[in-house]
């Protein structure tokens, strides 16, 4: 049975190992980049093809300039939780009143 000793030995070549042909491999396609104007050029091509913008991705970015901008959209969103929360309360407080548990179904 091998012992424990040993086997943090062989853990550690790996990662060294592992480590240094990740570094080879930084160093290639650095060396590629500079030195190749065809994958320059691919590589910018590829890059210009495909613009993502953030509607595109799912995410909704908002740009404020103002602090009026600001507190504006911090006040919608604050109204837009305490709707939320005054629901949840009523929808619970309705729960209670009809004589039914929270956890069961209608």
């Amino acid at each position: 049975m091998p012992s424990v000793r040993s086997l943090l030995g062989l853990l550690a070549a790996a990662a060294v190992c592992g480590a240094f042909a990740f570094l080879g491999y930084c160093v290639y396609l650095d060396r590629k980049r500079r030195g190749d104007p065809a994958f320059k050029r691919r590589l910018r091509d590829k890059r210009r093809a495909e613009p993502q913008k953030p509607e595109e991705r799912g995410t909704q970015v908002q740009c404020f300039r103002s602090t009026q901008k600001i507190l504006a959209f911090s006040k919608s969103d604050f109204k837009c939780a305490t709707l939320d929360l005054v629901s949840q309360v009523s929808s619970v407080y309705q729960t209670l009143s009809s004589g039914r548990s929270i956890g069961t179904s209608p």
